[in-house]
Parts: C-alpha cells; structure tokens; sequence
C-alpha cells in the first residue's frame, strides 16, 4: 500500500487567534496590516520562492512506494497580488495544493480534513512542518520514507544537523552561516501516523502541529533525532530581532560555514550565487 508524505507550510495564515507571535500585541485589525505590510510580503515572498520551493523540487531517491505533497496554508484575505505570485509559484510543483483559509476557521480541522480525504484506511503517513523561509535538504523526504513502518508510527522524526544563515535583504546576500545541532528544531519536523478506520487514527493529534510545542514534543511522544544529513537551512534575517539574536547566540558555539560548502549540498540558485 502506498505511503504518504505531506509537507506543510504556513504563508501569512491570518486567524483569529493568540497562538502567533506576530498577533499577541496587537488587535486584529492591527495583525492584519502587520502580516500583510509590503515589507514583510517581499521578504517572504522572496525566500519562499527562490529557497523553500526549490528545495522542494529538487528532492531526490524518494522510494517508489512513497507518495509526497506539498500544501502551503494561506489566509482567503491574502492580498490578489500576492495571491497570483503564490500561484505561479507553486505551479511547477507536481501534487502541490494551496488551501485558503477564513480567519475563522481552526487550522487544525482544515488540515486533517485535507488528510482525512487523501489518507485511506490502513495507510501510513507523516505530516511534516515546513516554515515559508526555510529550505530542506535534497534527501529529506527519502530520509524521512525510512520511518514509514509500522514500528514507527506514534514517532515524531527530528533531523537535528543542519545550518543557519544570516542574510542581509537589503544587500539580497548572505553574510554569514553556521552548522548547528538542534535537537527537536521545528524545521522538517516530522510526525509519523496512520488511519485505523474512518474515524479514528492511530494518535488522537492527527498532524505534526497537533503534537504541540516542538521543543518539549520528546515529554509526549517517543522521538528519533536522525544525524544522518545536514537536513535543513534556516534563515536569519539582519535586523529581524528575534532571528537575528538566534543567529548571534548560536554562532558564539558553533563552526562557521562557507555558503558555497552549503551550496553543494544543497543545489540552489540563491545559494550558487553566492559563489560568483
């Protein structure tokens, strides 16, 4: 029987909600404006389309017996513009889908409805959690396909070893990058389940955002940190706070990398022009 992956990406999900960062200190109104600001729609737009898209593309050695889908969750008020760039985006990734969301809605209910019709009863499948800025390796989802066993299923699948980059959008380059081994890190985070019958799975959280916190996911769930590949970027942006003082902390205790290392490991075009 086939076994599914999905890929999961939140791009500027506007909900009524408290849960993100960007929404705690504002109304919502003010959440909006902030979410959509053309600033911040250019830099995501940005990054998602010549980093975490590619990196989607160029996955390589998935097994046969492995289906992958890749669904970027946004919001039905996402400005038409950035709408239409999002859709061309995305039109060159095969098995892709765009789910628009009201603010309304749960985000949750929207994606295990979205399984719930792809997943058949007795089919394993891994939900994976991907942010609109990241990129994963080129081996990832044939890394990930390794954990689709029957032992497996319950595992949250974490790939600790990977890089983080400190990119400078106002020059459009990289200034620096690091390794670093982050145990329970949230990009590529991966959750393994499978469907019992119609109504029921094998875990009452059905995707990897259900499990909660990704840092304290190993006191709920047994959890495997796979060293195996450098199995993930993650960008920091210069004068983005919070990113920026990730960055500075990490770099104090880990090695520094040369982009065009990363660049051979990961076949990008905004990485390999780094190298000219």
């Amino acid at each position: 029987m086939t076994k599914k992956i999905f890929i999961f990406t939140r791009y500027s999900v506007l909900l009524k909600t408290k849960a993100w960062a960007l929404s705690k200190d504002n109304d919502f109104d003010q959440y909006r404006e902030k979410l959509f600001s053309s600033e911040r729609m250019q830099q995501h737009s940005f990054f998602f389309k010549e980093l975490t898209i590619p990196s989607i593309l160029y996955q390589k050695n998935i097994p046969e017996s492995v289906d992958f889908y890749y669904i970027v969750l946004t919001s039905k008020h996402l400005p038409n513009e950035e709408r239409i760039k999002l859709e061309s985006t995305l039109s060159e990734l095969q098995r892709s889908k765009i789910i628009y969301i009201e603010p309304e809605e749960d985000l949750y209910d929207v994606i295990n409805n979205f399984i719930s019709k792809e997943v058949k009863v007795g089919e394993i499948f891994a939900s994976i959690r991907l942010d609109d800025d990241d990129a994963l390796h080129p081996k990832f989802i044939a890394s990930v396909s390794k954990y689709m066993e029957r032992s497996f299923v319950g595992h949250v699948i974490s790939h600790s070893r990977g890089y983080a980059t400190l990119f400078d959008f106002d020059q459009q380059a990289f200034i620096s990058a690091i390794s670093i081994n982050y145990p329970k890190n949230a990009q590529g985070m991966a959750f393994i389940n499978s469907r019992i019958n119609e109504d029921k799975y094998f875990t009452d959280q059905v995707n990897v955002y259900e499990i909660g916190n990704h840092t304290i996911v190993d006191k709920f769930y047994p959890l495997i940190i796979d060293e195996t590949i450098n199995g993930y970027i993650r960008m920091c942006y210069k004068n983005q706070d919070t990113a920026e003082k990730f960055y500075i902390k990490n770099s104090a205790k880990n090695n520094n990398v040369a982009i065009n290392r990363i660049a051979k490991k990961f076949p990008l075009n905004l990485l390999k022009s780094e190298m000219l």
